[in-house]
């Protein structure tokens, strides 16, 4: 019975260490795990953001130009009305 406790605590310190190597190993996996992930999140949202403000100018330049014409056809129909009045 001796023997069975001594080669269980000569192993225990070889599987303490192999613990450790894969608590390490586990932790090296979730930080870049975590790092990878947060980069690729970083680059989408930014790229999306980037095709908002993009959506968003556009979209003003569109309501401008829109706003411009409603004007022009406002002005010629008030013109078309006078001249044919007179």
């Amino acid at each position: 019975m001796s023997q069975v406790f001594l080669n269980t605590t000569q192993i225990l310190p070889h599987d303490f260490q192999l613990e450790i190597v894969k608590a390490f190993l586990t932790i090296i996996v979730l930080f870049v795990t975590i790092f990878v992930s947060w980069k690729f999140g970083q680059v989408q949202w930014n790229i999306y953001q980037k095709k908002r403000e993009t959506d968003i100018d556009i979209l003003q330049k569109f309501y401008l130009l829109y706003g411009e014409f409603k004007e022009v056809s406002k002005m010629w129909r008030v013109i078309k009305e006078k001249s044919s009045e007179s």
